[in-house]
């Protein structure tokens, strides 16, 4: 009896002094899964992107996320290059939602574009889709990018632009010969990050001028 009352007071006393995080008892977890027959084993994925957590998918088809706070969560599903989805969960405290096998729509790409003065060359610019397993993507010379495969939807993009510096955007996916996203570059200043083209260079045989502008 005695050590039983030992346990209980040092318990007590880890409680009240903030040795025990409340918020581990109303965390919840998510649960998805996709078709096998949709599956590309190795390749598919899925995402949580505002949290940065991704799990990739195994040969079951099923992915499982812990921990997760209380609320709404965006899901970004890829199953293959084909198909995927986007979904809106919502977490309980202290329950896994599990969404089941999810329906599957046919992937998309996104089409940005880098709008600036002059004709620099954007060629070193790189895009990324934020939270997404996916690699950086860089322009051609003319500042478009083509990103994806993704599903249907709307996606963060973080661009890296030499002599314009970082920025960022939203992008939604578009049909083949679809119109594309454009993001204005910040004008150059010749400062750190801003350089303009003398960092970029000029297309089309233009010069970079007095106002670090291709003329």
């Amino acid at each position: 009896m005695r050590h039983v009352l030992v346990v209980v007071a040092v318990a007590a006393g880890l409680a009240g002094c903030g040795g025990l995080d409340n918020r581990v008892l109303s965390e919840g977890q998510l649960r998805v899964a996709v078709p096998l027959s949709e599956l590309e084993a190795g390749k598919a994925w899925v995402a949580l992107p505002a949290l940065g957590r991704v799990a990739f998918l195994g040969d079951a088809g099923v992915a499982a996320f812990a921990q997760l706070e209380p609320g709404p969560v965006d899901v970004v599903l890829l199953a293959s290059r084909e198909k995927g989805v986007v979904l809106r969960a919502q977490v309980r405290a202290r329950e896994t939602v599990d969404l089941g096998t999810v329906a599957l729509a046919r992937t998309q790409r996104l089409l940005v574009e880098l709008s600036a003065q002059g004709d620099p060359d954007l060629g070193k610019a790189t895009a990324t889709l934020r939270g997404l397993p996916l690699g950086d993507v860089r322009a051609d010379d003319e500042g478009e990018f083509e990103l994806g495969p993704v599903p249907p939807g709307c996606f963060d993009v973080d661009l890296r632009v030499p002599g314009y510096g970082e920025l960022s955007a939203s992008a939604c996916t578009t049909s083949d010969g679809g119109a594309s996203t454009r993001v204005a570059l910040p004008e150059p200043t010749g400062q750190v990050g801003r350089e303009g083209c003398l960092v970029t260079g000029c297309r089309d045989g233009k010069r970079c001028g007095p106002r670090f502008v291709c003329e």
